[in-house]
């Protein structure tokens, strides 16, 4: 899967759309916690709202930001 990464406990985008689409509104902002490999915060970007992300781990920092950084650019093609 082109979409995994290293992080043990990572979900699939599209459940993570499902859930922000249920429960946060249009242009929301998003909060999580336990950020991980980031895959809340592309949700997040894909489905038009903001993310804040809180992680410690500097290896899963990287990843998210590398992930989110190809999210924009596939965003903006």
């Amino acid at each position: 899967d082109a979409e995994r990464t290293s992080h043990p406990t990572q979900k699939p985008v599209e459940i993570m759309e499902r859930i922000i689409r249920a429960s946060c509104p249009h242009n929301g902002i998003v909060l999580d916690c336990f950020m991980g490999s980031g895959t809340t915060g592309v949700a997040a970007m894909q489905t038009e709202r903001q993310c804040i992300g809180i992680e410690r781990d500097q290896t899963y920092i990287d990843i998210a930001n590398g992930r989110f950084i190809r999210a924009e650019i596939g965003a903006s093609l």
